[in-house]
């Protein structure tokens, strides 16, 4: 008996998380939501912005508040820069049909009637 050795406990907090790499570097982030959804909905809120951040740690602004944030619960957020819209304005204008009988949609509804 006295050769008998307690056996080690598991160590269940040291389990590994994915983390993005572009988490480091990101100006915008989703929070995951935890609460029981219901069907089609989404499973993160967002986007924030970043105001800081520590090694486990996010300071987002949310509502115009400063939150502190887990990072285990955050998802780099992919925004691309804004397009201006006189671009699409000067493509629409060069735009025209050819033929207006060609725009008519099909008809739809048929009436049969029985001999």
């Amino acid at each position: 008996m006295s050769g008998l050795l307690p056996h080690p406990t598991s160590d269940h907090s040291s389990c590994k998380i994915f983390l993005p790499k572009e988490l480091r570097s990101c100006s915008h982030v989703f929070i995951r939501d935890d609460k029981v959804k219901s069907p089609l909905q989404n499973a993160y809120l967002g986007p924030y912005k970043v105001e800081s951040r520590t090694e486990k740690n996010f300071v987002l602004r949310i509502n115009n508040r400063r939150s502190n944030i887990s990072i285990d619960r955050l998802k780099p957020a992919f925004i691309e820069n804004d397009i201006k819209s006189h671009e699409f304005t000067h493509y629409a204008q060069n735009t025209q049909s050819p033929n207006k009988e060609n725009n008519k949609l099909p008809k739809t509804h048929y009436t049969i009637w029985a001999p």
